[in-house]
């Protein structure tokens, strides 16, 4: 016959630092994500400059060309489906 494995006991104590840990661990998951959000914001460009794009250049020489940070490049390229690193070659259609 198989009984219900008994739950183990957690004190009153034990289970109120559970919960304030949890809640901590929320409070800075939260405020990581506003951090990024506000930080991800600040490559957003105003302004209309043209730019030269080869037909085939890696990502970090598109970030360069446009002037913003490898990460933001990166950022939009796995936002549209397209896992590449600094050093993967990216074809016209994909930097257009």
């Amino acid at each position: 016959m198989a009984g219900r494995a008994k739950k183990p006991f957690v004190s009153r104590k034990r289970r109120r630092e559970i919960v304030e840990a949890r809640e901590r661990r929320e409070t800075q998951v939260q405020a990581q994500h506003e951090r990024t959000q506000s930080e991800g914001q600040q490559y957003i460009r105003t302004d209309k400059t043209s730019v030269h794009i080869p037909p085939v250049a890696t990502v970090g020489e598109f970030a360069q060309l446009l002037k913003v940070p490898v990460v933001a490049v990166i950022k939009q390229l796995m936002k549209n489906g397209i896992m590449a690193a600094i050093n993967h070659s990216i074809d016209f259609d994909t930097m257009s």
